[in-house]
């Protein structure tokens, strides 16, 4: 079985999956608009419990790449 391809910001960073790619993007985005919409209308705590576990998800994400190998 193929290994999918990985692609990464700047040389040397995490390489990521582009199905990684487009769940970081959506957690990121959801989370973001989310935590205003909950400081608007409910408190700043509900926004900042909001973020954080946006800010979990994106990092056990990015947990989940890999390290360019040596020879790349």
């Amino acid at each position: 079985m193929e290994e999918e391809p990985r692609s990464a910001l700047r040389r040397g960073a995490v390489e990521l999956t582009r199905r990684q790619w487009v769940f970081l993007g959506g957690v990121l985005g959801v989370g973001t608009a989310a935590a205003i919409v909950l400081v608007s209308t409910v408190s700043p705590a509900a926004g900042a419990v909001t973020l954080g576990v946006t800010a979990v998800a994106a990092a056990l994400t990015i947990g989940f790449g890999r390290l360019p190998r040596s020879g790349e």
